[in-house]
């Protein structure tokens, strides 16, 4: 296992001698803030300490089967609390309407493995070399425990698998499958959750993705592909704004493709931009450049630009990062 996690030690001092914590994950959540908080709440409430945990988005359906996944709160339903966690956030604007919690608390935490993390936490404890965030979590809890019971290790193994997507991706090492053997130890059960995460697909989703891949724009010589999915589109086939997750995944898959944006509109008009690559493209800058971040193979951001002029800005930002 890895040996430099210098504050964990801290933190687990920290919070077994403190009360009153509120954890955030970020907006847009994943199977990595999801799976990650959600065994840190678990670990709390074993630990008998007052906490919650507070998202400002819907937790998307694909991660509900996850215990305390309905505990799972909006901010202005929240208690103000000594201590505020952040959980896979890198940066604070992540925490969306939950960030004045976060600033209010007398503490503040910032558990992170993202290489665009902007320290702004009392304590950063942020490891990009990491696959995921649950890898951290999971240190965490078995210094705080000294063990993980069988409904962490479901969390913390889905945290890992789908931020390494089921450990395919270059950000996968040896600890991840060391952590991976150790949560199997303590009870987590790959197929059940694999079968969970990736082989029950709501009817509606396997439409949007039909959709998405019916209507895709390659661009620059077929190494750029650039999918849009709009409000109406999701109204056509009853779909929810969170049953757009993975599809961006094919469009990167495509052999000639380097680079993969999904721009996806929500409610208020804004978008969501999701980018992935493969290659040396690193689209972790680019979508800083639009006030966003990630990693380097896999990034996003938000944005109330009109359409069409973000449509050409993340094209010619796209055409920039492949010529970088």
């Amino acid at each position: 296992m890895l040996k430099s996690y210098e504050g964990i030690n801290a933190i687990s001092e920290f919070i077994k001698q403190n009360d009153g914590f509120a954890l955030i994950i970020h907006i847009s959540p994943d199977g990595d803030s999801v799976g990650s908080g959600l065994a840190l709440y678990s670990a709390l409430k074993l630990m008998n300490k007052q906490c919650a945990i507070i998202c400002q988005d819907r937790i998307p359906h694909t991660y509900s089967f996850l215990p305390y996944s309905e505990e799972i709160i909006t901010p202005d339903k929240a208690s103000r609390f000594e201590t505020a966690i952040a959980i896979d956030c890198a940066d604070i604007s992540r925490l969306g309407s939950a960030t004045k919690l976060f600033e209010a608390a007398k503490n503040t935490i910032s558990i992170d493995h993202h290489s665009t993390n902007s320290m702004f936490a009392m304590h950063n404890e942020v490891h990009p070399y990491l696959a995921a965030t649950g890898e951290i979590i999971f240190e965490l809890i078995k210094n705080m425990l000294g063990f993980v019971s069988s409904q962490i290790a479901d969390c913390l193994y889905t945290s890992i698998m789908t931020d390494t997507g089921n450990f395919s991706f270059t950000n996968t090492s040896s600890n991840t499958f060391e952590i991976a053997a150790e949560l199997l130890r303590f009870g987590a059960k790959p197929a059940e959750l694999n079968t969970l995460v990736y082989r029950n697909v709501p009817l509606a989703k396997t439409k949007l993705l039909g959709f998405a891949l019916s209507t895709f724009e390659l661009k620059r010589n077929d190494r750029i592909a650039i999918s849009v999915i709009t409000q109406q589109d999701l109204q056509r086939y009853n779909a929810k704004g969170d049953y757009a997750e993975g599809i961006i995944d094919h469009l990167r898959d495509i052999e000639t493709v380097e680079i993969a944006i999904l721009m996806r509109e929500c409610q208020d008009g804004s978008y969501k931009v999701g980018l992935r690559s493969k290659g040396e493209s690193d689209v972790a800058a680019l979508a800083q450049n639009f006030g966003g971040g990630g990693h380097v193979h896999a990034a996003g951001f938000k944005t109330d630009m009109p359409f069409e002029t973000l449509y050409d800005m993340v094209v010619s930002a796209a055409i920039e990062a492949l010529e970088a």
